[in-house]
């Protein structure tokens, strides 16, 4: 059952009236691209940054009703039923929506089923729709895992997000699908611009994988393309501990890689990069 809203720390729930949330949506092309380690690290990063006045508030919404795995990813158990939600239905409020969330930390909160055969298929569009909707006056920032498979609560949730992200991988396949995706998607939400792009597990040296982001630049038609650097080490540890990277590693390559993502999302100057080092550990000089 969910906990009561007394349950959960006042602190993460508490925002400015006068704002609502900025709500982001990632969805991966392929199954195992990284979408769950980097919405997870996306919202960790989030809620270490504020304004001056208070930090922000972030909850990482799980859209997977089947398989989702943001609460294991977190060491966490599942914050709702998809019957309880779907019973929402023409009710949600935010007092209920309070109901759903479980906290991580002080700014950063989720929710995430519990996975069922077809859940994915039997949630409830427009309930699901009216949780976000509540959540958005609760929060800063909404980061929505979305499931790669394409379902009605899918298009709906990625209709009402600000920002949608589709992830792939630097394979020509998972490109070319990733292409055809993407015109699909624009078409049929008739978005004002197409989805951003983000290349994961981009490794350092082209030569691992005979593709460089140029190749990628070419099938996808497009040079506006995120890239988020590979670090398998830092993310297995993550995975296993049940923590965002960022909480074990803050120095990991792959850190650094969302946190410059999440620099982009919200604005904010990227911090410039150290100076290469050599191969004999010595900076290079810039001349």
């Amino acid at each position: 059952m969910p906990l009561p809203p007394s349950d959960i720390p006042t602190s993460t729930l508490e925002v400015l009236p006068e704002f609502q949330a900025q709500v982001f949506a990632y969805q991966g092309m392929i199954g195992g691209c990284g979408v769950t380690s980097l919405v997870v690290q996306t919202a960790y990063e989030l809620s270490l940054l504020g304004n001056g006045l208070k930090q922000n508030t972030v909850c990482l919404v799980d859209l997977d009703f089947e398989r989702g795995d943001c609460a294991a990813y977190l060491d966490k158990p599942p914050s709702l039923m998809l019957e309880d939600i779907n019973a929402t239905l023409g009710r949600m409020d935010t007092d209920l929506a309070r109901t759903f969330v479980r906290p991580y930390s002080d700014t950063l909160s989720y929710v995430a089923p519990n996975g069922v055969l077809g859940g994915n298929d039997r949630i409830n569009p427009d309930a699901v729709l009216g949780l976000l909707d509540s959540l958005c006056d609760l929060f800063d920032f909404i980061i929505l895992d979305v499931p790669a498979f394409w379902r009605p609560v899918s298009e709906a949730c990625i209709g009402a997000a600000d920002k949608f992200f589709l992830m792939t991988e630097l394979r020509v396949p998972a490109l070319h699908r990733t292409r055809q995706h993407t015109e699909l998607v624009t078409e049929r939400l008739n978005l004002a611009s197409p989805p951003e792009i983000i290349i994961n597990k981009k490794e350092r040296r082209s030569m691992l994988s005979g593709l460089d982001i140029k190749d990628a630049q070419q099938v996808l038609e497009r040079i506006d393309i995120e890239q988020i650097c590979n670090d398998e080490d830092a993310l297995r540890l993550a995975v296993n501990n049940g923590q965002p990277v960022g909480k074990i590693n803050p120095d990991a390559r792959y850190v650094k890689s969302v946190r410059a993502h999440v620099f982009r999302l919200t604005g904010r100057e990227i911090p410039a990069q150290a100076q290469p080092v050599s191969l004999f550990g010595r900076r290079q000089s810039r001349r």
